[in-house]
């Protein structure tokens, strides 16, 4: 895949080599609400957790569960069976359980749940290359009553990459069973990354496979009265050590954030993400996380705009913002249109 902004070779294990070439000016279509203008007079650059995209699709992986049944299967025998089942329905079905029970139930309880919340560890920014798309006015920006920022996409890169430095620097700091959070530095993630557009989902089962036998490990350990803070660690480590020595997990989250279908190929999309730092105050049912403020280069306002919200928006963009303003307009041809931006101000 080429680009002028970037080229994108797909290696042969499935992941990408992604190179950026020129860092793009890059534009966010916005309703006009009591968000997006609060946002706009702060300069301030919102993120929104995947899970509540207008797309539920949007960063979605797959994975056979069959495959993570049958990893779960190899742990269960003859010794362990009535030990499982106890633990997992209290003697109710006791002498009437069969090891696919155990094995829904185990997938069910521990593994079906994890992987389901998985995209709510990360919160993401979506822009685009193009300022005058029709489809973009109406869809974002309220049928072209809303607005357009333009902003330098290495200052969005950047304001990303220093929330997720925040971020790590809390992760860090916390006591997880007494591990030291500083053995496990992130790889050199990069913050901006473009949309890649595909007919296939990620498949991430041999992700999730990984933490099977670690995580029965744990389990056998805690059964047998192994001391639950040292069981704990022990199971973190592994999982950590794991997850430290994959050098495809820069490529992985580049596919799990910034994957979508062809369809959707028009608005050539970029991205910025950091983690959802909600998880760590206390706020996880807030699904926007504020990553911090970037002053916009430009807004441009959409062509139907109300005479309210345009007297509104350009005295923000000049008194407090000191920005130039434009404004769209359809201009006709043959058998055709386009958008094109007029400055006001």
């Amino acid at each position: 895949m080429k680009s002028k902004y970037y080229t994108l070779e797909k290696r042969n294990n499935g992941s990408c080599d992604l190179r950026i070439k020129q860092t793009p000016i890059l534009y966010q279509y916005r309703s006009v609400n009591s968000y997006s203008v609060k946002a706009l007079m702060n300069s301030e650059i919102w993120a929104t957790v995947p899970t509540a995209f207008n797309d539920p699709y949007d960063s979605a992986f797959c994975f056979r569960e069959l495959v993570l049944k049958q990893s779960i299967r190899k742990h269960i025998n003859a010794q362990n069976m009535s030990i499982y089942a106890d633990l997992l329905f209290g003697g109710n079905k006791k002498g009437k359980y069969r090891v696919s029970d155990i094995v829904d139930q185990i997938y069910l309880r521990f593994f079906y749940d994890s992987i389901s919340k998985a995209r709510e560890g990360f919160c993401v920014s979506c822009f685009s290359e193009v300022y005058d798309s029709e489809i973009m006015w109406a869809h974002y920006a309220g049928n072209a009553t809303g607005f357009l920022v333009e902003y330098d996409g290495r200052q969005l890169e950047s304001v990303a990459a220093d929330h997720r430095k925040r971020y790590t620097s809390i992760a860090m700091s916390m006591d997880i069973a007494g591990i030291d959070m500083n053995n496990y530095p992130e790889p050199d993630f990069v913050s901006l990354l473009p949309v890649i557009y595909t007919v296939l989902k990620p498949n991430y089962e041999s992700v999730f496979a990984e933490i099977i036998d670690p995580f029965f490990a744990y389990f056998d350990e805690c059964i047998n009265g192994a001391d639950m803070m040292d069981a704990t660690k022990e199971y973190l480590t592994t999982v950590f050590n794991s997850i430290q020595g994959d050098d495809s997990r820069r490529d992985r989250t580049h596919t799990l954030l910034c994957s979508k279908q062809k369809a959707w190929s028009y608005e050539k999309e970029w991205r910025i993400w950091s983690y959802n730092m909600n998880s760590l105050i206390g706020q996880v049912t807030d699904k926007h996380v504020c990553l911090g403020k970037v002053k916009p280069l430009s807004i441009c306002l959409g062509e139907y705009i109300s005479k309210y919200d345009e007297i509104a928006l350009v005295e923000i963009a000049k008194t407090i913002l000191d920005i130039p303003v434009y404004k769209m307009k359809t201009q006709t041809k043959r058998n055709g249109m386009r958008l094109v931006p007029h400055q006001i101000c």
